[in-house]
């Protein structure tokens, strides 16, 4: 099966740039108005460790510069029906994976065109013609692969058959889908800090080591994800 990952990372700060300019580029924390605490972070925080969560007070001891606005999380929620309702020109069927992030299976859908690329950057044209926000394609084997070639995506992108593990292979293990921190611990023990190294490494082995419900992130960096599409009707 192939599958296009649209994403659009950090849709709430996109959402507020889009609302006004002056804000791309600053060190800009979003804060939830029912709690004070962080719902998005710009890269100069995230860098200095700021994470979703943090209070007011910790951003400001960590960047003092920051700059803080309370998230408009209704203008958030339309904002993702609005990609998802571009996507649906070509498809229906959509998984949704959080803000911003949708898969769809294009197997089929990719013979309409002279191929896979232009497919992919037909839906990454679409998108951004009808929300003015910088959505990315991208098409892979599994639902892991494409989102992080989404990731990388200018504005769209394809990882051929059979070089999945080839593309995730320079990738940080922080690519990885909340791994466990004690995983991560002993992989550096080990000199392991790539998805390539961690592939390279005997299945059986990674059993033995972590356990049979943590296989699967060694899949993943294999290029390997079994989790299949779950889309969900309205």
């Amino acid at each position: 099966m192939r599958i296009l990952c649209l994403l659009l990372t950090q849709l709430p700060l996109q959402v507020e740039i889009q609302r006004d300019s002056r804000l791309a580029g600053k060190p800009l924390a979003l804060l939830r108005p029912w709690d004070k605490r962080v719902l998005a972070a710009a890269r100069p925080l995230r860098a200095a460790g700021v994470q979703p969560g943090d209070s007011h007070q910790s951003v400001e001891q960590r960047y003092p510069q920051a700059c803080f606005l309370p998230a408009d999380e209704a203008s958030y929620q339309q904002a993702h029906q609005q990609l998802e309702s571009a996507l649906s020109v070509f498809c229906t069927s959509i998984e949704s994976d959080g803000l911003g992030k949708f898969f769809i299976a294009v197997t089929a859908l990719a013979r309409i065109f002279r191929s896979e690329n232009a497919l992919a950057t037909a839906v990454a044209q679409q998108t951004r013609s009808e929300t003015q926000l910088p959505a990315t394609a991208a098409i892979a084997g599994d639902k892991f692969t494409a989102a992080r070639a989404a990731l990388q995506a200018s504005p769209a992108r394809v990882i051929p058959v059979g070089q999945q593990a080839a593309f995730l292979a320079p990738l940080s293990l922080a690519a990885l889908p909340d791994p466990p921190p004690e995983m991560l611990r002993r992989l550096h023990l080990f000199g392991i800090s790539t998805l390539g190294e961690f592939a390279r490494l005997p299945h059986e082995a990674v059993v033995r080591q972590f356990g049979s419900e943590l296989a699967h992130f060694h899949d993943l960096a294999r290029g390997r994800d079994k989790s299949p599409l779950q889309p969900y009707a309205p």
